[in-house]
């Protein structure tokens, strides 16, 4: 199968007008796109129909052409073309030495829940602006979420890409709420997406700037905040102690329809001293910090114990505790040898098995401590 084959002539068509390029529509007559380029004698046409003889080695052509124009590779171009209708948000992971081309897996699986809990505090706030969301549940959130789609990641890097058709959620654009000033006529994704780069922006603009506490003061007297504490503390998911590293945050926009402020352009750097201040903002906006007894699910992501005197382990674990509004937090237990023994099988599992521990999730910045642990089993399917 060729690397163009999801690439249709239209898309083509769509995203040379977006780049410039001059159509020459008398050549649909012939059954073709006919292109000029803008600042040379350069064409490129290939067929309007896939149906003709010769239809995919043309295309191929014609991207190819196109490739050596942009200066990138051809099964790069494809990527560019394949994702030009969605908004997307791609986190690139950074750190001082980048001589292992690779992250921790669990780290991985942590990026992975950051970034649908931040996609999803995005669409909260649009949705009904306030700096805690108790629950990331509302429907609309979770047809973006479903909409999402994760995307092949760039070469050298250890990059999360998700992207989101533009209008995957058009029918919900009349209850939007006039949130972000500069993207008042855009559908739903956009807003999202927008809010998304604007809120982050800020709150590393604030940092910079030493001015903390003011932003967390006028997001609480704000009618329509637009940083929550579920936003803040998704970021925190972005960052592992043991590599010690930073995150950029870029977006990239549909041509369906171009931003109209260009400071969404901009990459938002979040350097790694800069995380500890992403979960103090967090603490501020959360309501309470009283400690939580309860029964939780989890799944078991380190086991850190030490065998003891008698030869059995036990000590600390490391969780991914899911909270009752649907938050996924990391939390660290302390753990008897037969408590170990049950966190070590579920562990193992070939599939991510679940624990249900009862214990207090005391708070904190992650990774939290949950004590007092009264039950830790298997959980049923």
């Amino acid at each position: 199968m060729s690397i163009y084959s999801d690439i249709t002539p239209t898309d083509l068509r769509d995203y040379m007008k977006f780049r410039g390029w001059l159509q020459v529509t008398e050549a649909l007559a012939d059954g073709e796109f006919l292109f000029n380029h803008p600042d040379s004698s350069r064409q490129i046409y290939f067929p309007v129909h896939r149906e003709v003889p010769g239809f995919e080695e043309a295309l191929q052509v014609a991207l190819e052409k196109l490739a050596a124009l942009e200066s990138v590779e051809p099964w790069l171009l494809g990527r560019h073309i394949e994702e030009s209708r969605d908004d997307t948000v791609s986190f690139r992971v950074m750190r001082n030495s980048m001589s292992e081309r690779s992250i921790p897996l669990v780290f991985a699986y942590s990026m992975i829940l950051g970034a649908e809990n931040l996609l999803l505090s995005a669409a909260h706030t649009v949705l009904k602006p306030q700096f805690f969301h108790p629950r990331l549940n509302r429907n609309e959130a979770k047809k973006f979420l479903e909409a999402s789609r994760f995307r092949h990641t760039e070469p050298g890097s250890v990059v999360l890409k998700i992207s989101c058709p533009l209008y995957a959620l058009d029918d919900v654009s009349e209850n939007q709420l006039e949130l972000i000033e500069l993207e008042n006529n855009a559908p739903f994704v956009r807003k999202a997406m927008a809010l998304l780069n604007k809120s982050i922006s800020s709150v590393i603009a604030a940092i910079e700037a030493d001015t903390l506490d003011a932003l967390v003061e006028n997001e609480k007297r704000s009618s329509s905040p637009s940083i929550s504490y579920n936003l803040c503390n998704a970021v925190a998911s972005f960052y592992s102690e043991g590599l010690g590293n930073s995150l950029e945050i870029k977006n990239e926009w549909s041509i369906l329809k171009p931003v109209n402020d260009q400071s969404l352009n901009k990459p938002n750097l979040i350097q790694q001293e800069y995380f500890p201040r992403f979960e103090e903002v967090a603490r501020e906006l959360k309501p309470s910090d009283d400690p939580i007894v309860d029964t939780f699910y989890a799944t078991v992501e380190e086991l850190s114990g030490e065998v003891g005197s008698n030869g059995e382990r036990s000590g600390e674990v490391l969780l991914h505790l899911l909270l009752p509004q649907g938050e996924q937090i990391k939390v660290r237990v302390n753990l008897d040898a037969t408590q170990y023994q049950k966190a070590d099988k579920a562990h193992m599992a070939a599939h991510n098995a679940y624990v249900k521990v009862k214990g207090k999730l005391l708070p904190g910045k992650q990774p939290q401590r949950l004590t007092e642990v009264k039950e830790f089993e298997l959980a049923e399917d």
